[in-house]
């Protein structure tokens, strides 16, 4: 305790820590039994600069910030990688025989020895913080970094001969050399640690450009060179059980991968194009699945009317939104609070993308005579009290899941409509018959996905007088002064400024009122303006009070909202 009492002088002597203060997280300290450094990190009364610089001070160690520190990139490399990550240490100078090593924690004096047996070097340990050499082992030794060593490697071996004409045999052979794995593992790996949803393999006339898509939105992350790209494309080809012979036709794969013991379930898709064979890694994380209603974004208010939705017995209930904007998550949040034992629950999918335990899933497959529509067919004979539909195409499919509402199951689907009342206009343009849509279509839902505000970094303003006068004719309760945030971008989010995302919503009750409107055929405006008056918050007010809670940005809320097919 006597070296906690010090470390707090040491700060109250450098002018960033006051008596009160000192005082109050010592005794939060005595509570949690936790190292008083963090209890002050973790109240704001200091930064983990601030700390590590009183540490430094308390240890008789030099502090080292590496962001002012000029690293020499051969001494960074005097250690293997698992070396690096096991003991969280990074070389940054070489004197004679005395290396100096970076630590988080230098009195971990088990690693010194260790990287010292490894090294053959004295070991002198210098202090930075978790952070900083969090970030810079992430970029000297992270996948990225891999992909690049990998890459060089490619390119120092022997050329090909150009004229011989390589057989499936050849190219099996030259995509097994670890060279080529770790390209491709590194370019995943990647993926995973940046959370990307979906890998863009993309040829171009001179060059493979890998990009990420995060939280939406597509990165650029490195240029493979030409002369690699075969070799990486036939690559992913194996691993996800494709012909590597056939370049002309599209094809679809699938990989199971474990990555830092987590699950992850991959879809492949290749599309020949006139550079190459684009290649498209949608990455599944079943662990990322949000399977609580709750958690999907909803305010209060929507949550109780969905809610009262779903309790009804039967009925249809749609999901409606564009293409990626969460419809399957919600969904599977649906089934998971709906799945008792006592509930036959049977769902069609094209594909099944996650599954969830207790539930019994089906595959289309046209090849087999497995449709949306043929399916339903065969689900109708197996007893079932919930039916999830992955999509409604078509009227056939429309008809059928109208049947099983009005004889007692509860139906659940998706739309591709930019609202919820729009969803009625699309039922009718296929063929079904209005007093057929008010028998069974009991809540509609439609969906977008924002991204969230990095907490770490994202900065307030206040908002100018157009951007408080507009929000008072959309928001009438927007009174006064009205901050808003925007993004920065810090280590903690790659520079982005946003990390994950949330939902916005707008839920409609079909009542009776709008169900006379669907009667005489009305338009979306006027069953819009009535579930208005009735309640329903509308997407752009979900998306705008998001953004006045400051867990989005007004400008992603807006781009969000807008989204068309």
């Amino acid at each position: 305790m006597k070296n906690e009492y010090l470390l707090g002088e040491i700060l109250i002597k450098q002018g960033v820590l006051n008596r009160e203060e000192l005082t109050a997280a010592i005794n939060e300290q005595k509570k949690q039994g936790e190292h008083l450094g963090k209890i002050l990190i973790a109240k704001g009364y200091v930064t983990h600069d601030e700390v590590c610089r009183a540490l430094a001070v308390q240890l008789d160690l030099k502090y080292v910030k590496l962001s002012d520190y000029e690293l020499n990139q051969k001494v960074i490399y005097i250690f293997p990688d698992h070396v690096v990550k096991e003991y969280r240490v990074l070389p940054i100078n070489l004197e004679g025989e005395k290396l100096t090593v970076a630590m988080a924690d230098p009195l971990n004096l088990f690693a010194i020895q260790q990287i010292k047996y490894v090294s053959g070097y004295k070991i002198l340990p210098v202090l930075t913080t978790e952070e900083e050499l969090d970030k810079y082992i992430k970029r000297y030794f992270g996948p990225i970094r891999k992909a690049e060593q990998a890459m060089k490697e490619i390119s120092a071996r022997e050329p090909e001969d150009s004229e011989k004409l390589l057989t499936a045999e050849d190219v099996e052979k030259n995509v097994s050399e670890a060279p080529v794995i770790r390209l491709v593992n590194s370019i995943i790996g990647g993926a995973i640690e940046q959370l990307a949803s979906d890998v863009h393999l993309e040829p171009q006339e001179d060059e493979l450009i890998v990009r990420y898509r995060i939280d939406g939105m597509l990165y650029d992350k490195m240029n493979v060179p030409k002369d690699m790209e075969a070799n990486l494309i036939s690559r992913v080809k194996i691993m996800s059980g494709m012909d590597i012979a056939e370049r002309r036709r599209p094809q679809d794969g699938r990989i199971g991968l474990d990555h830092g013991g987590r699950n992850f379930d991959i879809r492949v898709s290749t599309l020949p194009n006139i550079h190459g064979e684009k290649t498209v890694l949608r990455i599944l994380d079943k662990a990322n699945l949000i399977l609580e209603i709750g958690k999907l974004g909803m305010d209060s208010n929507q949550l109780e009317i969905f809610n009262n939705i779903l309790a009804r017995p039967y009925g249809i209930i749609l999901v409606t939104g564009p293409t990626g904007s969460g419809k399957t998550t919600t969904l599977c949040a649906v089934l998971n609070k709906l799945n008792t034992r006592s509930k036959n629950i049977i769902t069609i999918e094209d594909p099944v993308e996650y599954e969830i335990k207790g539930i019994n899933q089906v595959q289309v497959n046209p090849k087999a005579g497995i449709t949306f529509a043929k399916g339903m067919r065969h689900v109708l004979r197996q007893d079932p009290n919930i039916i999830m539909i992955g999509e409604i195409r078509d009227f056939e499919t429309a008809e059928i899941a109208v049947q099983a509402a009005l004889t007692g199951h509860l139906v659940l689907s998706t739309l591709h409509t930019n609202d919820a009342p729009s969803a009625i206009i699309r039922l009718l343009d296929m063929g079904v018959e209005p007093f057929l849509i008010t028998s069974s279509v009991i809540g509609i839902v439609a969906q977008r996905l924002v991204r969230v505000l990095c907490p770490y970094c994202k900065k307030e303003y206040e908002a100018s007088e157009g951007v408080v006068e507009s929000l008072k004719n959309k928001i009438p309760d927007a009174k006064g002064r009205i901050i808003l945030a925007e993004p920065v971008g810090c280590e903690k989010c790659a520079s982005i400024g946003y990390k994950s995302r949330a939902g916005i919503f707008e839920v409609m009750r079909v009542t009776d009122n709008i169900m006379e409107l669907v009667l005489e055929r009305k338009s979306a405006n006027e069953i819009r303006q009535m579930a208005i008056r009735e309640g329903m918050v509308t997407l752009e007010k979900s998306g705008i009070e998001k953004a006045l809670r400051k867990d989005t940005s007004m400008q992603e809320a807006l781009r969000a909202i807008f989204i068309t097919e």
